[in-house]
């Protein structure tokens, strides 16, 4: 593969050299090497191969560019013949002489553009997968171990990444992109047209132009086709531009819902007779709405073979989560297999931030045959009721540490979180009348012992008497972070201002938990500080870019039962981190007066 980058960024530094700033670089290079490396294999009619003197001719080059787009209905070439035109014929000769040098020393022998895209300036706004993913894509659909070409389908194909290498497998592959006046850039629509060129007069490729919802492409006699294998990606966090789902000549969609990618799967579903495999973004798998009807009637029917959980940061062109479900429209399945590969063991780190999928032949083993693993669990029907079908594997695949937890909690007496205290959300932000001004407790606020400080922020209060009183803080309050840096818990000491002008609420990333029937606030808010109380709150964290807890979920963790020995303990540790933060803070304000002035810059009254 490095090879092949290098091949077609020669080609790129090329046109750099020349002034020659294309968006679509990427892929008029990888048009140019492909036209090449077709021409030197002789699979294709001699009058359509590369002039043996290409840069002396360039406006003859662009011609059987154009003709051979004609020929074979691939416009990836159609788009290389253009840039060739609007480039000057000095420069147009220069990146033609590239192509042929490169050509010559035998480095496009075996180019393959699956992966073009990339190389792309643009690939950030373009709809695409790390090569790895895709990998791991195309080795769960197991298209080599069919008897006979399967016939697989890729909505929502633009790169070519997956068509690449699934024409590769010897499939027959039909493959839809929206239309570039829909995603507003044209280059987005070629680059499955570059990976189809690999290609040409060897396999079998249909290639489509229209939305998967709204209008699909691949339907007879008004009946949708039906394939071996359905691969999808559609664009995370999209809506859907259908207007009356309930009418769908298809029936496709039981769930009314914008979201695409609950629709894609319905859609995927309507058109495979096999294994549906669709890439998600990690809040499809624990969201409410049509998300959650979508999960309950795909696990009641038995149509969820697996669900794979990818670690965080693969993707560069977003900063979400994903997961991969793999579906069976036949039903059958009353167990299914999580695979939790959100985990060091399954990703190498290329920054502090982003990572690459790693042990790709591991995981899709892991799926498609029965290992025991740690990092496996079989859920049934009833596993999945009682997480109210959620189905993110790190709830049902145990880690050592959790597992740790469990026995830890087993030997003593335990009872949920809900039933020794009230969960309160944060205030609602309102335009209303009877404001008092107070301070407002955020995560900054909040630290790993002792009790909360003074909150430094001021905020106005709507509404306080009627509605918000309840939202003030009063003594002994616990407040825990629910967004962003979940988990991180404190408590409101006890000379707590009262609810009114100048008294203490909390932010929008703040939940108050409000202890009752005589329950200890120190035993509980030591308890939830503690290893085990922030393994459990881990293990219920939620969300695809920015982690949260749902309420729900914290209301039902295990917490410790009232003991009198353990409250005067908590007690006892609270009062000894109140006094030390206190004492380090003194000294603090110490340091700071302790400094020499030599050196201090004069005064303008001096």
């Amino acid at each position: 593969m490095n090879t092949q980058k290098n091949s077609t960024l020669a080609i790129i530094a090329e046109m750099q050299n020349e002034s020659i700033q294309l968006p679509n670089a990427a892929l008029v290079a990888g048009a140019l090497a492909m036209w090449q490396k077709l021409s030197a294999a002789g699979e294709i009619d001699p009058s359509l191969c590369i002039p043996d003197e290409p840069s002396k001719a360039p406006s003859e080059a662009a011609a059987r560019l154009r003709q051979l787009s004609e020929r074979y209905r691939n416009i990836a070439f159609d788009m290389a013949a253009a840039a060739l035109q609007d480039m000057h014929p000095r420069a147009a000769s220069a990146v033609l002489a590239a192509v042929t040098l490169q050509g010559r020393q035998g480095l496009l022998k075996s180019f393959d553009p699956t992966d073009q895209v990339l190389l792309s300036a643009n690939r950030r706004n373009l709809n695409h997968l790390p090569a790895e993913v895709c990998d791991l894509l195309i080795q769960i659909a197991q298209i080599e171990s069919s008897t006979s070409s399967a016939s697989v389908y890729l909505p929502w194909e633009p790169s070519g990444q997956l068509l690449g290498r699934a024409l590769a497998k010897g499939a027959k592959v039909a493959a839809e992109h929206l239309p570039a006046e829909v995603i507003d850039r044209e280059e987005a629509t070629h680059y499955a047209h570059l990976a189809a060129a690999n290609f040409l007069c060897h396999a079998h490729s249909r290639l489509g132009e229209s939305d998967p919802i709204a209008s699909p492409e691949f339907v007879k006699e008004g009946v949708l086709e039906k394939f071996d294998v359905v691969i999808a990606c559609p664009p995370f966090n999209s809506k859907s531009v259908l207007t009356s789902q309930k009418n769908d000549p298809f029936g496709r969609f039981p769930e009314y819902s914008n979201s695409l990618t609950v629709l894609a799967i319905r859609h995927a579903m309507a058109q495979s007779k096999g294994r549906v495999i669709v890439v998600v973004s990690n809040s499809v798998l624990f969201s409410n709405g049509a998300a959650r009807a979508l999960r309950l009637k795909l696990v009641t029917s038995g149509q969820v073979e697996a669900i794979v959980a990818l670690p965080a940061g693969l993707l560069s062109n977003a900063g979400i989560a994903i997961s991969v479900i793999v579906l069976r429209p036949a039903g059958s399945h009353r167990m299914i297999k999580m695979i939790d590969c959100d985990k060091p063991t399954y990703k190498k780190a290329d920054s502090k931030t982003r990572f690459t999928l790693d042990k790709v032949d591991d995981i899709a083993k892991l799926v498609n045959q029965e290992l025991e693993c740690p990092d496996v669990a079989r859920a049934d029907l009833g596993d999945v009721a009682n997480n109210d079908w959620n189905l993110m594997p790190s709830r049902y695949v145990q880690a050592a540490d959790m597992m740790e937890v469990q026995q830890v909690l087993s030997t003593g007496l335990t009872q949920m979180l809900d039933d020794v205290a009230d969960i309160i959300r944060p205030a609602p932000s309102t335009e209303a009348f009877d404001f008092v001004s107070a301070f407002e407790v955020g995560a900054a606020d909040i630290f790993d012992n002792g009790f909360i400080s003074q909150p430094s922020k001021s905020v106005e209060v709507a509404d306080w008497r009627r509605k918000g009183i309840k939202h003030f803080l009063k003594p002994l309050d616990i407040v825990i972070v629910i967004k962003g840096s979940i988990g991180k818990v404190s408590i409101a000491p006890e000379d707590t201002p009262a609810p009114g002008p100048g008294g203490w609420v909390v932010g929008q990333s703040v939940a108050i938990i409000r202890t009752f029937g005589g329950n200890d606030p120190y035993q509980l808010v030591v308890f939830l500080r503690s290893a085990i109380g922030q393994e459990q709150i881990r293990r219920i964290a939620a969300g695809a870019a920015i982690p949260f807890l749902q309420l729900r979920e914290l209301r039902l963790l295990r917490v410790p039962a009232k003991s009198p020995s353990s409250a005067a303990q908590a007690h006892k540790v609270l009062d000894q981190q109140d006094s030390l933060r206190k004492q380090i803070a003194e000294l603090e304000s110490q340091l700071k007066l302790i400094k020499y002035d030599q050196w201090e810059i004069p005064s303008a009254e001096a």
